[in-house]
């Protein structure tokens, strides 16, 4: 069990955890420690397989089937294979979602990959009394991950850090979601929403309460507007889109109805599993007040 500080380093705390934060994580084990990629390559294949050369880790990768968390490719063998993961803490599992996994990984096989995995990381409550692997071809349990940097690393100040991450995640997959409200981005939500109902009040954005940090998606919904159709500011991507829910693979279709319609500055890009009609505008930090921001 980690403790909060290392023997007689400094302690170490963690407010508002969010799933990324444990994707980046990963994330960077995986870039920078040839020891716990060899550990997690054989976590997913059940055996040592060995890792000549480590060609890319890339995080929150979007593409017309949807977003994967992490996705990270390796040479063993003269062949390459690839990782496509998938995080959880609390959050549902989407529509179909280990399936559009599924398709990634066959895509990628049919471009030459000769092996890819796709992969649920989250901490072993989270599954309860569901599958085990619920569509993904292997899951790694943060109390394997947790297990590995406890008994690797006993006194490095790195390892301490990730495993006191991995049991706070650990910690709050058992109490469920509890979104702790953050002071600056609520009085920057409440900032733009007065703005709003000033400047715009056509878009009808809701008033809002109390909110996490990490809360960057606005989403307005005026009268007359089909509900397939979302209107999104996404604030700290600096994004402003027009949503077409499931659209992202029937993505020439809306180039052929709106592509000529665009004004400077818009392009037609898939986002997700929808396609988007967005316009590239600055973006907004939520936990600045929203004020000082203004053009």
């Amino acid at each position: 069990m980690p403790t909060n500080k290392s023997e007689n380093g400094p302690q170490i705390s963690i407010g508002s955890l969010q799933e990324r934060d444990i994707d980046l994580v990963v994330a960077q084990e995986l870039a920078c420690s040839p020891a716990f990629r060899r550990w997690f390559v054989a976590a997913v294949f059940g055996r040592r397989i060995p890792i000549r050369r480590w060609i890319s880790t890339r995080v929150s990768v979007d593409q017309p089937t949807g977003e994967s968390d992490i996705e990270a490719r390796f040479e063993s063998r003269g062949r390459i294979l690839a990782l496509f993961m998938e995080n959880k803490i609390h959050a549902s599992f989407q529509p179909d979602q280990a399936k559009r996994y599924a398709g990634r990984a066959k895509q990628a096989r049919r471009r030459g990959v000769a092996q890819a995995r796709t992969v649920l990381l989250c901490p072993s409550h989270y599954l309860g009394r569901r599958s085990r692997h619920p569509g993904f071809d292997v899951t790694v349990a943060y109390e394997q991950m947790l297990a590995w940097f406890c008994r690797g690393a006993r006194s490095d100040a790195r390892a301490a850090f990730v495993s006191h991450l991995l049991q706070s995640a650990i910690d709050r997959s058992r109490l469920g979601y509890q979104p702790e409200e953050d002071a600056p981005t609520t009085r920057f939500w409440r900032e733009y929403w007065e703005a709003s109902i000033r400047i715009a009040p056509e878009l009808q954005m809701a008033e809002p309460s109390g909110r996490p940090s990490g809360s960057t998606f606005v989403y307005f919904q005026p009268d007359g507007m089909p509900k397939s159709i979302r209107l999104v500011h996404k604030l700290r991507h600096g994004f402003a889109d027009l949503q077409f829910e499931g659209m992202a693979t029937r993505i020439s279709q809306v180039r052929d109805r709106f592509g000529r319609r665009l004004e400077a500055g818009m392009m037609i890009t898939p986002a997700g599993r929808s396609c988007a009609v967005r316009l590239k505008i600055p973006p907004l930090d939520t936990t600045a007040p929203f004020a000082r921001q203004l053009g």
